[in-house]
């Protein structure tokens, strides 16, 4: 199974590709509009281990993790709590993506972010799923500046579905040591 956490653009990427209305493929969504690193360990990690509890038929759990834009500052709490995460769980961490020119959040924190973050999983044997170099060569737009086009945010799952499953070399930079 797979829980894919995430902020606002999680919560419009599964509304556009319908994720959570079809759990045959044993996906599920936990992400709340406007929300970080406070929320995602005092709220999404409770709710994903709820999910884990009562789907008991499925054996192996994987953590599809994407936040950040909303608190670019604080990468250092973020390591801290994947580090954990990584020691009872299978974790796929995924880029911050880029925004648009209206958006209040910089292409370059971004950047950096991503970067601080794509180091961090190489060093500690995480697989790192980067769509923002993606799109951002493939060309994208934004209904708000933050926030994707449906048929942006399809194309973000199809990325994301790629280096879940290991299908995509170009979406997972680091081979997970665990398997499914």
């Amino acid at each position: 199974g797979y829980i894919l956490i995430g902020d606002s653009r999680f919560v419009g990427m599964d509304q556009a590709c319908e994720i959570t209305d079809n759990a045959t493929n044993h996906e599920y969504v936990v992400a709340k509009v406007g929300e970080g690193y406070q929320w995602f360990v005092n709220t999404a990690l409770t709710e994903a281990r709820d999910i884990v509890r009562t789907h008991t038929w499925i054996s192996r759990w994987k953590y599809v993790i994407c936040l950040g834009v909303n608190d670019l500052w604080d990468f250092e709490k973020y390591k801290d709590e994947y580090l954990t995460l990584k020691s009872d769980h299978d974790l796929i961490l995924v880029s911050v993506g880029p925004t648009g020119p209206s958006s209040t959040v910089s292409n370059d924190d971004v950047t950096v972010f991503n970067q601080q973050l794509r180091n961090f999983c190489d060093e500690n044997d995480i697989p790192y799923i980067d769509y923002n170099t993606t799109i951002t060569g493939e060309g994208f737009t934004t209904q708000d500046g933050l926030h994707y086009t449906n048929t942006i945010y399809k194309r973000i799952y199809e990325i994301i579905e790629e280096g879940m499953r290991g299908q995509g070399t170009t979406a997972t930079v680091s081979p997970s040591p665990r398997s499914e």
